[in-house]
């Protein structure tokens, strides 16, 4: 599945966010920063120079992409810039890894313990 999110201050990609969510992770990623500044992100460990500075990042779960993508609606809000950044899926289309459920671990049981039977002096007289 490739999808494209355009983040800036107006923007709602809540159903596109809902799409990424059935995506498997880690998922591979296009940044594309349009800010007139540099661009910090240490969600994706990119550092994005002004005017079309370009990065990829992979991210390991669907709560470091919202992370990420908050991130970004916040510095596009705040800097009142309707078209911040551009982020792209790298995965392709084509390829679809089916996941297959992993096989039951063996149940080992434990050894019997052996019964220790505990030894009670009798008490002497003093």
């Amino acid at each position: 599945m490739s999808v494209t999110l355009l983040i800036g201050a107006k923007t709602d990609n809540t159903d596109l966010i809902a799409k990424l969510a059935t995506s498997q992770f880690p998922l591979a990623i296009k940044l594309t920063n349009h800010l007139p500044r540099n661009l910090s992100l240490p969600e994706a460990h990119l550092f994005l120079s002004p005017l079309n500075g370009k990065g990829e990042a992979m991210i390991k779960s669907f709560a470091d992409l919202t992370r990420l993508i908050s991130s970004l609606e916040q510095i596009a809000f705040l800097n009142k810039h309707d078209h911040a950044v551009t982020l792209d899926d790298l995965t392709p289309d084509a390829v679809v890894v089916p996941v297959a459920a992993p096989a039951p671990a063996p149940v080992l049981k434990e050894p019997a313990k052996p019964k220790i039977e505990p030894k009670i002096e009798p008490k002497g007289e003093n």
